[in-house]
């Protein structure tokens, strides 16, 4: 329990939690110290009025919004909470810049070629599994008339988003004592912009993603994975991005932020560099954004220890980014090379 304008905790899941410690704290202060007891009291009685605010957002919160849990702070002002966003000597993200993954979109720009024989459409059928088979039937040309029958896009469909595909690597040494005790409860992605009808990203400054990870994937976990659907993102920009972990272990762990206390999230910051040696291009292709319309990128991410974690939500736009990961990245192509065709 900290002092006027000081922060009383941005590691709790909930004001729950914080209750309970200070119902504990409240046994183990002695009689005569009447001025602290009375301050502690105040503060008890302030998260009971805080609580029952947060109450209506069920038990959930601030992820039912569809933020991280570290993304909010609250402040005690000798009085009451108020809530903390960004600055005041803790990296903070204005909840306002994130945002949910992309949808499935589909991208086609493309000619056409057409045919005026309606006899085509019986091309369409488990034989021709190439594409290329079948628009050798369309012998009219590229122009839509009064006698066209049928219309064939030339190039394929593209998917017009990227797919993050995330595993965790075998830990290092000094946190080895975290395996299968912390488990993965979130992805946030950075550089996320408006993108046009190409699915091209504009400039300014990007959003985040944040993904709500269920997959029961840990830290010491391999052979495993998540995906997370993403846009475009600029080319040959670094991508600044975080994982989430709960602290399972039921101890206190330790990072140059603070405390990490047993059941309380934390933060590993990460960064995937086009220009690293680390990265592995697809055959017959040179990429050079690290999320592309059409691909999947596969990160194989190694936590070597805690030391550079986050108690609250890292601000991945900031110089300063403590860079706690170690992340090994290719590109495969999602589009298939044939097409079937299921009926």
């Amino acid at each position: 329990v900290k002092r006027e304008n000081q922060i009383l905790s941005c590691s709790y899941s909930t004001f729950d939690q914080i209750r309970i410690e200070i119902q504990t704290a409240l046994l183990r202060i002695p009689y005569e110290s009447t001025e602290l007891l009375e301050e502690i009291r105040q503060i008890s009685q302030a998260i009971n009025a805080f609580s029952e605010e947060l109450s209506a957002a069920g038990s959930s919160f601030p992820s039912y919004y569809g933020v991280p849990e570290g993304t909010l702070g609250f402040w005690w002002t000798g009085k009451a909470f108020t809530r903390l966003i960004g600055g005041v000597n803790i990296m903070l993200v204005d909840p306002a810049l994130y945002c949910y993954p992309p949808g499935l979109w589909y991208y086609a720009n493309s000619s056409v070629k057409t045919s005026n024989l309606e006899s085509v459409r019986n091309q369409y059928t488990e034989s021709n599994e190439n594409w290329d088979d079948i628009l050798i039937k369309y012998t009219d040309g590229q122009t839509v008339n009064s006698f066209t029958q049928s219309v064939a896009i030339y190039d394929q469909l593209q998917y017009g988003v990227g797919v993050l595909e995330l595993s965790l690597a075998e830990p290092g040494t000094e946190a080895a004592s975290l395996i299968n005790g912390c488990p993965l409860t979130g992805i946030i992605i950075g550089d996320q912009r408006d993108v046009d009808f190409r699915f091209i990203p504009s400039t300014g400054l990007g959003r985040f993603i944040y993904d709500n990870v269920t997959s029961g994937l840990r830290i010491g976990t391999t052979g495993n994975s998540v995906q997370t659907l993403v846009l475009q993102t600029v080319d040959n920009a670094p991508v600044h991005f975080a994982l989430e972990f709960i602290n399972n272990t039921g101890y206190t762990r330790y990072c140059e932020q603070g405390e990490i206390l047993p059941w309380c999230r934390f933060y590993l910051a990460g960064v995937l560099d086009p220009a690293s040696s680390a990265v592995q291009q697809p055959s017959g292709e040179t990429l050079h954004s690290i999320f592309s319309r059409d691909h999947k990128t596969k990160v194989s991410v190694k936590v070597e220890s805690l030391r550079s974690a986050y108690t609250t939500v890292p601000d991945l736009h900031s110089p300063q980014l403590e860079i706690g990961l170690v992340a090994e990245m290719k590109w495969n192509q999602l589009t298939p090379q044939s097409l079937v065709l299921d009926f």
